[in-house]
């Protein structure tokens, strides 16, 4: 797996995307002092939509 985000502190803080070993999209979301927070959405090797989810304090929470 592929990945691209940024680092603060030695925590993943900011807009993270990591990519299947195929190159399809495999996570997108926003990292806040390595926690996940807002909307995160994945998706399968086939590129096709799984799931949307939304984070707090990298607890999933009701929409």
């Amino acid at each position: 797996m592929k990945t691209l985000g940024h680092v603060r502190d030695g925590k993943a803080d900011g807009p993270f995307a990591a990519w299947h070993e195929n190159g399809q999209m495999s996570e997108q979301g926003i990292y806040k002092a390595g926690k996940k927070e807002g909307l995160w959405i994945l998706w399968g090797e086939d590129g096709k939509e799984v799931s949307r989810k939304k984070c707090k304090d990298d607890e999933e929470v009701a929409e």
